[in-house]
């Protein structure tokens, strides 16, 4: 079986230089992609904060009815969670990293 080799990958020459046009066209494009990213991140953040919201609520609503201060508890915990979500999509949005503080509560 043959393999067709690349002559330009045997002798150790470099690929064609880019140009700036087109450096810049993919540095745009990388920029783009990364405000993509982010834009979804802080979206499944606010999604996972939105869950954990109504968590919370079962939680509270079961330390009513049954008089649970353990479930009463865990809705503060949860609600908690749930303010760092949101606080984690918010740096998203502006496209800085979330507070070690927020970091260190979603670690529990």
């Amino acid at each position: 079986m043959d393999l067709v080799r690349d002559p330009a990958a045997d002798s150790g020459s470099r690929p064609p230089p880019v140009s700036r046009r087109q450096a810049t066209a993919s540095a745009a494009r990388a920029v783009h992609e990364a405000e993509e990213l982010r834009r979804r991140l802080a979206g499944l953040a606010d999604a996972i904060a939105g869950v954990l919201e109504e968590h919370a609520s079962v939680h509270e609503h079961m330390a009513g009815q049954a008089g649970s201060a353990g479930a009463g508890g865990h809705a503060s915990r949860v609600r908690e969670l749930a303010a760092a979500e949101r606080a984690v999509a918010q740096a998203y949005r502006e496209g800085t990293r979330p507070p070690g503080a927020v970091r260190d509560t979603i670690r529990g």
